[in-house]
């Protein structure tokens, strides 16, 4: 007699062999991919502002006013590693601006991990953020708290351009539309980058 088959275990459906790292624009639905990515398949997240945020006692963006940039990216330099290298390896997500703040942070992520990259067209992404913060919903440590013009974008965008250079697959995502966008990207990890069983 065959076995009845637990749906309901926490035995994740996929084994990555490396991390996925999942990064992007702001305004790309970063977490929410993520997060509906690990219960398609039953991945671990470990979500690097989280982390720092449970690390010091305050938001990134709160430790980022208070005491300045450079200590939320010493933050962040000292607790990605533990992310990157934890077992089994899960999906560890990264926000725009910290890879490309910090070079030994961002060798250590492609030198060890698929590198995803979601991508937010510059018109949309720069709407999509003013939305947000008219909300109130958008906080990020290394954007500006007030967002007036596009330029204001400039410097994260052109820097940018060298994650995506240097990730394994990037995704152009719509903001508000994360179905197309978590499928992309599990059908890329079944096919490419995991081995992968079902139940």
């Amino acid at each position: 007699m065959q076995a009845a088959v637990d749906y309901y275990g926490y035995e994740p459906l996929v084994q990555l062999r490396q991390p996925l790292v999942v990064t992007g624009h702001p305004g790309s639905d970063l977490r929410e991919i993520a997060y509906d990515l690990a219960a398609l398949t039953g991945l671990t997240v470990h979500d690097l502002d989280h982390r720092i945020a449970h690390e010091v006692g305050k938001s990134p963006w709160a430790l980022r006013r208070q005491q300045g940039v450079e200590t939320y990216l010493e933050c962040a330099a000292s607790l990605a590693p533990s992310l990157l290298t934890s077992r089994p390896a899960g999906i560890v997500v990264v926000g725009i601006g910290t890879l490309e703040a910090r070079s030994e942070l961002s060798d250590l992520a492609c030198e060890s991990s698929t590198v995803i990259f979601l991508r937010v067209d510059s018109s949309t992404m720069y709407w999509r953020l003013r939305q947000l913060y008219g909300q109130g919903r958008f906080r990020h440590p290394l954007l500006p708290d007030d967002l007036r013009h596009p330029d204001d974008l400039a410097s994260l965008l052109a820097d940018s351009q060298a994650t995506m250079a240097r990730s394994d697959l990037v995704i152009d995502v719509t903001p508000g539309q994360v179905h197309p966008a978590v499928t992309a990207l599990h059908d890329y990890v079944v096919q490419q980058n995991l081995e992968f069983s079902t139940p």
